[in-house]
């Protein structure tokens, strides 16, 4: 029996996935709207996935529907076909035969070695962001969570932490995580040891909240202890006119 299940890919775990190359003179980034939000996963019973359709920003004309399909390379365990759009950005995964989540691992790491084929960076890029969310939410998408690969955001306990903060205008949380990040050669998930700091809006209407931004690299600002990150929070709800109580 096929079932369909949405799962949310959430930003401040894709972000750390999202592949760039060169150096700090000349540097190229991965295209917002090649950077997955959802996906939409079609499975044939408990642990068994047929398909997965990307799901891009909103507006965004591919939405996994249409577009080219190729057999992702001459392995069988199992047969892959790539739906792509004319771009080169990969909307969907499609297994011949259903697939766990060891599979989707080993689907993950072939996509990654086609990227080492590809010319057109824009292509290079979506399969390697497609093979980094395959290794974090394989076991989501499996449904098959805790079986031993590292979650997508770390568990409670030394790595995470939820402060509640009052200022002058209501309460914030202030929510402090150690994030995995992905080797840069292989794609493989690791501990970072450093920090990162999420703000939700909490009490305060108007706070858009989210993660704290490195201004010099646009991207989640990395902390190497929690008070730091902790107190980098506060110091930009101060920024935003909120005053500590």
């Amino acid at each position: 029996m096929m079932t369909t299940k949405n799962v949310f890919l959430g930003s401040s775990t894709v972000e750390y996935l999202e592949p760039t190359e060169g150096t700090d003179n000349h540097r190229s980034w991965i295209s917002p709207f090649a950077v997955p939000r959802s996906a939409e996963v079609d499975t044939s019973g408990p642990g068994r996935v047929r398909s997965i359709r990307f799901h891009y920003l909103e507006g965004e004309p591919a939405d996994g529907k249409g577009g080219v399909a190729e057999k992702l390379d001459p392995r069988t365990d199992p047969e892959v076909d790539l739906l792509s759009d004319q771009g080169g950005k990969v909307l969907a995964i499609q297994c011949k035969a259903p697939a766990d989540d060891a599979a989707l691992g080993r689907i993950a790491d072939r996509l990654t070695a086609r990227s080492q084929e590809e010319t057109a960076i824009a292509r290079r890029f979506s399969l390697l962001m497609t093979a980094r969310v395959l290794k974090v939410w394989a076991e989501h998408f499996a449904g098959t969570e805790g079986s031993g690969r590292p979650p997508a955001c770390p568990a409670p306990g030394d790595t995470k932490m939820v402060i509640t903060k009052m200022f002058d205008q209501g309460e914030l949380l202030i929510e402090l995580v150690q994030p995995y990040l992905p080797d840069p050669k292989t794609g493989d998930l690791t501990e970072s040891g450093r920090w990162m700091a999420l703000i939700h809006k909490g009490a305060v209407s108007w706070f858009s909240g989210g993660p704290l931004m490195d201004p010099a690299t646009r991207r989640t600002a990395l902390f190497d202890t929690k008070e730091a990150a902790f107190k980098a929070a506060i110091d930009f709800a101060k920024s935003c006119g909120l005053r500590e109580l």
